[in-house]
This record gives structure tokens, C-alpha cells and sequence, in this order.
């Protein structure tokens, strides 16, 4: 029987017992290019389980003194107007002074209204370019701390929330301080999404824009991968069965790997089929 279902997978974050990042070097390097030049757009794609979330989370772990904003799109959100980008906005109040944000003009309160309840009663007639330009001054206008913004999942994203992507990515180069925007999304699923297809081809018109595509986990990666998670199989074992068993099971599907050497850590003995786990069987 198949190892893996035929059903696409949910992404999960990296668990307890796997806090190593493994492998990613160069995308996490091309990243960090990004966020030395200063201003620019990057948007990442690979099949779930990749580790586009994980990849990002690394990085932004080792910034310092970056305000840091994220949003997340979820499929049961995917029709309520601006979700992921009221997350960003909530952070962002926390992050601003007090004394800044009482000082906002009241054209820009009555816009901010119509997302966040903390600047009263919106204005009567919302237009959707003022109200972005009132998101975006608020996200990039009112001090010069680097900041990383980041949206993931944006294949679930509504189609207000990806309009309004585009329209920071624009904005990118007036920001008033360094500013990174990136986006995660699963490139299968991108067709079931116009919008989203649409964000793609104007985004790459951008001269700063970039954008990094996951491939799966080579043999060094996948060594790595079971060095990390199964220390005590001896390193004879590890390749090559071990490492090309899974590397043809998954794919080199990191998420996929993952979950299978977990089984076989609380395994007594090498089984002769690679287990499925039930974190995977009901996908």
C-alpha cells in the first residue's frame, strides 16, 4: 500500500522534537540579501510541507531589532475581507507609541475605522484606494525601524487582502525605513485562486521583487534530517537505506520525512514498510 495518501497534505509547523533547522542555505541566504538592500518583495512557493513557514520563521529569527508583523490566511477565512491583514494592523498599534498613533490626522483615523474599532466610527463612504493608503502609511509611514512583514498561506487569501499586498509591494521603495514584504503560498493550489495568479504576474514587474521556489530535501538534507531527529540509529544505517527509502516515499517532502522518523524513533525494531503516521493518515 502507498506510504503517503493522495491527498494534499496540511502544513504544520516544526514540531517539539525536531527544533533544528535543517538545510535552506541558499534560499535563506538569498533572504538575507533581501533585507540588506534595504527595501524589496519576495514571495515563496512550494507544496505544503515544504517548510515555506519554517524557512521564513528561521530567518526572522535571526534579525534583531526588526519590528516583525504577520498575518496568516486560513481556507475557513478566505471570505472574510482583509483577515490576515487586520492580524498585521493589531501588531502594529502594539509596536507604535502611543503619542504617534494619537497623532494620526483625522482623515487617516476615519479610513483606519473601517478595520480597526480603536479609531472610532469610519467614514461613511470607505473607498478602497483611500483606505489602502491609510493601511500602508499606518504599516510604513510613521517611523523608520526595519520591519519584516509577513502574510502566509496567500492561497487562501481574500481577494481584498491580495489587492492589498500589491499595493504595499508598490509602495515598498517609500517606506520609511527598510522594509521586507514577503508572502508564502502553495503553488499547487494557485490556480484555484485568480487573484492570487493575477498578484503574481504584476508582482513581476517589480525590479525588487524576488521570487524563491522549495525544492525538496536532497540526499544531504535528508541525512541531516535523520542525524537530527534519530540519534541513536547507528550512522551505518542511516545511509544509504534509510535516506533513500524516505527520499523515494516523500519525495524529499520535509514535513513528510519528519513525521515518519518520528514514528520509527518509538519503533523497537526497523520495520520492513516505512509506518504511516496518523498526523498524515487522515490526509
Amino acid at each position: 500500500p502507498p506510504i503517503l495518501p493522495d491527498a494534499p497534505p496540511v502544513h504544520a509547523a516544526p514540531t517539539a522534537e525536531s527544533p533544528q533547522f535543517i538545510g535552506r542555505e541558499q534560499e535563506l541566504a538569498r533572504l538575507d540579501a533581501l533585507w540588506r538592500n534595504g527595501r524589496a518583495v519576495a514571495l515563496i512557493d512550494g507544496p505544503a510541507g515544504s517548510g515555506k513557514t519554517h524557512l521564513v520563521q528561521k530567518f526572522g529569527g535571526d534579525l534583531s531589532a526588526a519590528v516583525q508583523l504577520t498575518g496568516r490566511c486560513y481556507e475557513t477565512t478566505r471570505a472574510i475581507p482583509f483577515h490576515p491583514w487586520q492580524s498585521i494592523l493589531q501588531q502594529q498599534l502594539r509596536h507604535l507609541d502611543a503619542e504617534v498613533v494619537a497623532q494620526l490626522a483625522p482623515y487617516w483615523r476615519r479610513q483606519l475605522g473601517l478595520l480597526l474599532p480603536e479609531f472610532g466610527e469610519a467614514g461613511a463612504s470607505p473607498n478602497l484606494q483611500q483606505l489602502f493608503r491609510a493601511i500602508v502609511h499606518l504599516l510604513t509611514g510613521l517611523d523608520k525601524r526595519p520591519r519584516l512583514l509577513f502574510l502566509d498561506d496567500l492561497q487562501w487569501a481574500d481577494e481584498a487582502s491580495l489587492q492589498l499586498f500589491q499595493f504595499l509591494a508598490q509602495q515598498v521603495v517609500h517606506a520609511a525605513g527598510p522594509l521586507l514584504l514577503i508572502g508564502t503560498f502553495r503553488a499547487e493550489e494557485t490556480a484555484e485562486n485568480p487573484t492570487l495568479v493575477t498578484l503574481l504576474v504584476d508582482l513581476g514587474r517589480l525590479p525588487y521583487f524576488t521570487r524563491l521556489s522549495l525544492p525538496p530535501f536532497d540526499e544531504a538534507e535528508t541525512e541531516q534530517l535523520i542525524a537530527a531527529l534519530w540519534r541513536q540509529l547507528p550512522e551505518g544505517f542511516r545511509t544509504p537505506h534509510i535516506r533513500d527509502t524516505l527520499l523515494q516515499a516523500t519525495g524529499g517532502n520535509p514535513l513528510y520525512m519528519t513525521e515518519i522518523l518520528q514514528e520509527l524513533t518509538l519503533a523497537e525494531a526497523l520495520p520492513a514498510d516505512l509506518p504511516l503516521p496518523p498526523s498524515l493518515a487522515a490526509l
